[in-house]
């Protein structure tokens, strides 16, 4: 226990002075809070090491945060939940086009018909109503065919030649939709085959490989724990690795960019990660890690990049409280990662974590910095300087000195 105790305290001790440095430089400092945080090989060894040991033997007894990432990996690629998402894709979007549809039914209607009481149709009807013929009244017992007003004398109704053959109004939105959705209903999606969106540059559709193929991204690895697992091909990487198999690379970097069809951290990374290569990329308290919003964001729009189409973003973060206090940041997290490309597909909250699991189902837009920074004060967790908890907390100090 009281090894366990010294551990956390050098872990939460790294975490602190993070945040600290980037209290006293303020939010827009977050890169070179970052970069003196890259540069402090010793204390990084040293996190390091207490991680691995807190991994490995403290925490021996508890590994839901493995365990659960490596069931959802299987669960969507091998048993089967790709296939319903993707079903469920097809149906919101035939739903999407027949609601369309209904609305340029709706609006062409309108279009065509006058409104009831406007001057043109008063007139109209006033007109008719003066060079209308008197009617004839039948009495009873005469013969009501011996009287047909509307017809013409030859016993036939006339009608323009034009307006016979001129399709119904229905007719025409039918052909207009069909028209332009005409790719869109060619694209047919499969239970082991989508297409792929335009960021893939005209590549093959993904399919799901062979067991043992799956190409999965382990950020903030440490000691590379999910390389036990043989039906993942695992690529573990780390700012600080503790093992030889994990590969040093700063993935939060603001200079991870595409750069020839790959993703580089220029001066911190032993090896390039092509961009759509990667099948499922693993933040594994990763995240609470970052002193700053911007870096959580950095991290955020890397994955999408390095993630196949309909690929899988699994985060998993450190919450001991019940699920209601850290639903607000847990909704904002969902919130910003929404925006950028990904949809959420699965939630847990853990007895001390929280397991999220988002699938890759857009293209990474072009953000603003303006939008940016609304971005990432979307990613703040409670630890950060800047939540409103910590003013609250302030506030609540100031009144009692």
């Amino acid at each position: 226990m009281a090894e366990e105790e010294a551990l956390n305290t050098v872990v939460k001790g790294h975490h602190a002075k993070l945040r600290e440095r980037l209290k006293e430089l303020g939010e827009e400092a977050w890169e070179q809070v970052w970069a003196e945080n890259l540069a402090d090989a010793s204390g990084l060894t040293k996190y390091a090491d207490a991680m691995r040991s807190l991994a490995t033997e403290e925490w021996r007894a508890n590994e839901d945060r493995v365990v659960w990432c490596h069931e959802k990996i299987l669960d969507y690629f091998h048993r089967g939940q790709l296939a319903v998402v993707l079903a469920k894709d097809e149906r919101r979007r035939q739903h999407e086009m027949e609601r369309a549809k209904q609305a340029r039914l709706e609006l062409a209607s309108e279009d065509a018909q006058p409104a009831t009481g406007s001057p043109l149709v008063e007139s109209v009807a006033q007109v008719a109503g003066e060079q209308a013929p008197e009617a004839t009244v039948v009495q009873p017992g005469t013969r009501s065919d011996s009287v047909d007003l509307a017809a013409p004398a030859s016993g036939k109704q006339e009608q323009d030649p034009a307006v016979a053959h001129e399709p119904s109004l229905e007719a025409k939105v039918d052909e207009n939709v069909a028209q332009k959705n005409a790719p869109s209903e060619s694209k047919k999606r499969t239970h082991d085959q989508v297409e792929e969106s335009s960021l893939s540059g005209g590549e093959p559709p993904l399919s799901v490989p062979p067991f043992g193929q799956l190409a999965v991204l382990d950020v903030g690895s440490c000691f590379n724990p999910f390389a036990r697992f043989p039906d993942l091909q695992v690529t573990a990487v780390d700012i600080a690795p503790a093992v030889p198999t994990v590969l040093r690379c700063d993935f939060s970097s603001s200079t991870l960019c595409v750069a020839n069809q790959h993703l580089c951290a220029a001066g911190h990374c032993e090896s390039a990660l092509s961009t759509q290569s990667f099948h499922a990329i693993i933040f594994c308290l990763l995240l609470s890690y970052m002193p700053s919003g911007e870096l959580r964001l950095q991290c955020c729009l890397n994955a999408r990049r390095a993630l196949k189409q309909h690929g899988l973003l699994l985060i998993v973060s450190p919450d001991s409280n019940h699920v209601g206090k850290g639903a607000v940041w847990m909704k904002s997290w969902k919130a910003c990662l929404e925006q950028i490309g990904f949809s959420r597909w699965r939630y847990e909250k853990l007895p001390h974590l929280h397991c999220m699991a988002f699938r890759a189902v857009g293209d990474v837009p072009l953000i603003t910095q303006e939008r940016r920074r609304e971005l990432a004060q979307l990613m703040i967790i409670p630890q950060d300087s800047n939540h409103p908890d910590q003013a609250q907390s302030k506030k609540g100090r100031k009144k009692k000195e």
